[in-house]
């Protein structure tokens, strides 16, 4: 992971440019490993911020972590549904990447 996040930082050549927010999909040691990484870059500004599954995998029931602890949002809040969506629609993205990676190896 680490090398990805680095990767994914070299795109930022331009400060201003650069994103104020990641969001990643994980728990408190995805997250922790995450910030490391951030803060050993040039990058060190840039908030880390995780999703975790619910209790069961129920939707409306992730959780929201950063350095400091819990975020508490409304389940219906506009942030929280937008985190959603942007969660879900990484697993759709690395999904889809995955099965056309499995259907060029045949």
């Amino acid at each position: 992971m680490e090398h990805v996040l680095s990767r994914r930082l070299k795109y930022y050549e331009d400060k201003s440019v650069k994103p104020s927010l990641i969001l990643i999909d994980g728990g408190k040691t995805q997250l922790k490993f995450s910030q490391s990484v951030i803060e050993k870059s040039e990058y060190s500004d840039i908030k880390v911020i995780s999703i975790v599954k619910g209790f069961n995998r129920i939707r409306a029931t992730e959780t929201i972590l950063s350095s400091n602890g819990i975020i508490e949002l409304d389940k219906y809040s506009k942030a929280y549904l937008l985190l959603q969506e942007m969660r879900d629609e990484s697993h759709r993205f690395a999904i889809i990447a995955q099965r056309k990676k499995k259907l060029s190896s045949y």
